[in-house]
């Protein structure tokens, strides 16, 4: 009875390292495959994350300089606080970005939605490919970018 005991403990040990809600780090990247559904955040700045298939992501970066990778048909809703996020977007459903740490660049490649909210300053969106919605929020008088190239 305790040896199935143990190994029931040892498979949920195991499990719970994949566990979505786990706090990423500068050297843990966080990535969720589908069908599950995910949610991130970062304990520092610089982290890596990762969408991909039919999953929805959301991630969370306060300290800023973090990296979002969203594709294959995810949907992936980022908020970058600290500001100087990258979201590279292939495939994607949306990517979504709220920068309110200003300084945040997006490039999407046959992504649906790509879009920027929050950003006052120094924000580029680039989309490449069939996007229906490529925009930010941030205004070019205030060196934003947003380019469209289909």
């Amino acid at each position: 009875m305790r040896s199935i005991v143990f190994c029931l403990g040892f498979v949920a040990a195991v499990a719970c390292s994949d566990d979505p809600s786990d706090d990423c780090t500068k050297d843990h990247a966080c990535t969720c495959n589908a069908p599950g559904d995910c949610s991130f955040s970062c304990v520092g700045p610089e982290c890596d994350f990762s969408c991909h298939g039919a999953s929805t992501c959301n991630f969370d970066c306060p300290a800023g300089g973090c990296t979002f990778h969203c594709d294959t048909n995810a949907s992936c809703n980022a908020t970058c606080a600290g500001g100087n996020c990258t979201m590279e977007a292939t495939g994607a459903k949306e990517a979504l970005v709220s920068c309110s740490g200003n300084g945040c660049k997006s490039r999407c490649d046959r992504t649906t939605t790509c879009k920027q909210t929050a950003c006052t300053e120094n924000c580029s969106v680039t989309c490449t490919g069939s996007a229906v919605t490529c925009e930010t929020s941030c205004e070019p008088t205030k060196n934003c970018v947003r380019s469209i190239q289909q």
